[in-house]
């Protein structure tokens, strides 16, 4: 359908702002969760509990949703509403552009239209998958978070 009524290019329209997100998004993890770690070690011990490496991958989530994906969505979104419409009806001639409609017409914060449920919704992903990663590696591999070791100790 979209082939027909909008030509082969179409299938591909979205992707470069979709790829710059999840390559930010990808880039921003493993050096803010490292610095938000240190945060929450205990100073005296330089251990991390489990409980803090968990808030650590929330606030990496929280960090992800204020910085990178809720302007992303904003943009995604108001692109995205105008699906359907003929060229000469479109507010937004392409992602730069509505970026540039969004600050104009409702200043910077407009891109963060709807942050709080998306800090929400990504702090928990963060966290979830953090969870679900140190379980399925040490039920899989009986690797460890932290240490880089099986808890079998070459016995594989």
């Amino acid at each position: 359908m979209v082939v027909r009524t909008e030509g082969v290019r179409a299938l591909w329209k979205g992707l470069t702002p979709f790829a710059t997100h999840l390559t930010l998004k990808y880039t921003l993890r493993p050096g803010s969760n490292a610095t938000l770690e240190s945060v929450f070690k205990d100073s005296d011990t330089d251990h991390l509990s489990e409980r803090d490496s968990v808030a650590s991958w929330f606030g990496v989530g929280v960090l992800e949703a204020l910085l990178i994906v809720t302007p992303f969505e904003v943009v995604k979104i108001r692109l995205q509403q105008q699906k359907g419409l003929s060229p000469e009806l479109l507010k937004y001639k392409g992602p730069v552009h509505c970026v540039r409609m969004i600050i104009r017409e409702e200043g910077l914060f407009g891109l963060w239209a709807g942050a709080a449920p998306t800090v929400m919704r990504n702090g928990t992903n963060q966290a979830a998958m953090f969870i679900a990663k140190n379980a399925f590696d040490g039920m899989l591999w009986k690797k460890h978070e932290g240490t880089g070791e099986s808890s079998n100790h070459g016995n594989q």
